[in-house]
Parts: structure tokens; sequence; C-alpha cells
């Protein structure tokens, strides 16, 4: 994507642009990764507020993703996890995680293993992997989690022997940081840092980052997240997912509720269970259909969501007729 020509960036500007485009936040994940593979020394700046590894504007940093950012729109999905190494010694994975991360801990450890395992080339030592650092960061927007980090050992079972790689899982929830910054006004890099990723408005990102970048970093990364959040295809992959979330969460909680309620209905003592799957069953589609007419009545466009709820335009039309007839 070709940047824009954008004038000189400062809160009179952003307020005015807060008014007509909607911030696609850097929780986003091909914001994220977008913005901060344009801005290295910046990602350096945020990996080091949060591992305090002490690494030097002159480090190398290296992207070791096959498919990174791509000028072509049309490719953009092709964009995978941050998965960088710096003087090819510090290696770091940067997953960003909408979901609880006791839902994706499993995954992600498999992962991370598979990582430690590619450090060394064929035929290498075991004991090399004590040259090398490892870190998955695991960025998380989810309300519910909080903020750890833990250490894994690699133990070699047979030989009863700990092999000292530096592996690391370090799991950073946004939602704690926000309430460090605005409930107890805490001012570190780190905290201002995850802070501005879960911003709302242009007007509060460029506010919480002018505390800690320079002038001519702060343009350069506010000019970049603009013109993500300008673009079309971000912004219609962005409001698709948000739209895929919403169908879910509350066809579940609809669902769910109703197929307790009618399963007991239907169920006999010996039978019960199988009375609340299926009632289960019968309150998501009734959910579905809930929350299509609910988006209808948003005025959402029919087609995203006929995608969205797996319902034909021909059944959402009926529902809709019948929705205004009543």
């Amino acid at each position: 994507m070709v940047i824009q020509t954008i004038e000189k960036i400062n809160i009179n500007y952003l307020k005015e642009l807060d008014k007509k485009v909607t911030l696609i936040n850097l929780t986003y994940d091909i914001v994220f990764k977008s913005v901060f593979q344009r801005n290295k020394n910046l990602l350096k700046d945020y990996l080091n507020s949060l591992l305090n590894l002490n690494i030097k504007k002159e480090s190398k940093i290296t992207f070791l993703n096959n498919e990174l950012y791509k000028e072509n729109k049309n490719e953009y999905h092709k964009i995978v996890d941050l998965y960088l190494s710096i003087n090819n010694q510090t290696f770091i994975d940067i997953e960003l995680n909408k979901m609880p991360f006791e839902i994706v801990r499993e995954r992600n450890n498999l992962y991370l293993n598979k990582l430690a395992s590619m450090l060394l080339e064929t035929g290498e030592n075991i004991k090399k992997l004590k040259h090398y650092s490892l870190y998955q960061i695991n960025i998380n927007a989810h309300k519910s989690d909080i903020d750890i980090s833990k250490k894994v050992i690699l133990y070699d079972i047979e030989n009863k022997k700990i092999y000292p790689i530096k592996q690391k899982t370090i799991i950073r929830s946004l939602e704690t940081y926000k309430k460090l910054y605005y409930t107890y006004d805490i001012r570190s890099r780190e905290v201002i840092w995850n802070a501005a990723l879960t911003a709302k408005t242009f007007t509060e990102m460029y506010i919480l980052l002018k505390q800690i970048l320079n002038e001519k970093q702060l343009q350069k990364f506010m000019k970049d997240v603009i013109n993500m959040s300008k673009s079309n295809f971000v912004l219609h992959a962005w409001e698709k997912e948000k739209l895929d979330a919403l169908v879910l969460e509350n066809t579940k909680e609809y669902g769910f509720k109703h197929g307790r309620i009618e399963g007991r209905k239907v169920g006999k003592k010996e039978g019960i269970k199988e009375g609340i799957k299926e009632g289960i069953k019968e309150g998501i589609k009734e959910g579905i259909k809930e929350t299509a007419k609910n988006l209808l009545d948003m005025k959402m466009n029919i087609n995203d969501i006929s995608k969205a709820t797996g319902l034909s335009i021909k059944e959402l039309k009926l529902l809709n007729k019948n929705s205004v007839g009543n």
C-alpha cells in the first residue's frame, strides 16, 4: 500500500480525523504486524520495554516469516504472526490473542517447541541451544487474562539432564496495562506502549506515544497507523472479524440459555443430558436467527450477514419481512 501524503500530524488534525475515520487499533494483527514491520527501531523499543533485553539501535533485526508484509493489498491475508531474530541470537515469536490464554495455551506451547527445534541445523549438538534465547510473547486483549510470565525448560528424560536454553513464554494482558495507566497513573515505557495498543482513537494513541517517541518517530508511526485504518481491505476484514465474533458470542449465549430450558422440558431423569444437548442445538439455531434479526435492524449489509450467520439471502429477507410485520 502506498502511504498517502498527510499534513503534519497534531492534536487538532487528529480530532478532526476521529470524526471521519475509525481507528483500527494495534490489537488487530494485520495492523500490528504491518506497522511494526515498517518501523523496526520502534519494534526494538517495544520489545526492550517488554523483555529488558538491552537491544541496541544498531542491533540487526531479521524477520523470519515466509510471508511478511505485502505491498499488494490482495495479499494482506498472507501476513503471519511475527517471528524474528535479534543478531541471530535472540529469537522472538509475537502472538496476538483475542481469546483467553488458556484456550490457546496448548497450541502456543506446541508452536514454541517447534520453533526451539528449528534453531538447530541437522546434526548439531543439542547443547548449542544454550547459546540462544527464545521468547514467545502473547499479547492478550481478552479481559479475563492476567499479566504473568513463565519459564519453560528443556529436560532430557533418558539422561536426566536439564539443558539451559533460555526459552520463555511471556503473557502480557493489555487490560492490565490500561488499568495501570488510567487508574494507577503509572507511566513506565512498557505501560505506555501497551496502553497505546488498545487506544480507541487516533488522538488517544498520539497523546500516549508522544510521551515516549521523538517527533520524527511519532509522525511516521501515526501516518502508518492512519493509512492502515483508511485501507478499505483492512477495514472490511476488521469489520468482518468483529461481526463473526458478535454472531458467535450471541448465538452461544442465546443457544445455551434456550437449550437448557428446552432440554429440561423434554428430558426425563434418565435422558436429561440428551434432552439438554438437543435443546442446545435448537437453541443455537434460534440464536442465529435472533442475531440475524438484530443485525438486520442495525441496517448491516445483508450479504455480510449471510456470510457470518450461514443463513441464505432468502431466509434473511423472510426474517426481515416477518420482523417488520411484527
